[in-house]
């Protein structure tokens, strides 16, 4: 009779064990996917803005005039309004 008592809290200490190891591995791969999201919208983001005309224009502002400190304040002043 004890036997099949000693057995069936090891069964259950067993399955408490891995109920929480099943748990923490979907914790984690919903984490994962999460942190993948995140950084697959970054960089649409970037990509969205690297492909766009403001970046364009952005660049060929800046190539155009002569750089002096006016100009540079102004490029960047700009650039800090689209992002």
């Amino acid at each position: 009779m004890s036997t099949v008592m000693e057995m069936s809290t090891t069964r259950a200490e067993i399955r408490s064990v891995l109920v929480k190891h099943w748990r923490s591995l979907d914790k984690a791969r919903l984490h994962t996917i999460h942190l993948w999201l995140l950084l697959y919208a970054a960089a649409q983001i970037f990509i969205e803005y690297y492909f766009s005309e403001v970046y364009a224009v952005l660049m060929l502002e800046a190539e155009d005039r002569p750089q002096s400190k006016e100009n540079h304040e102004r490029v960047s002043f700009s650039f800090l309004l689209f992002v």
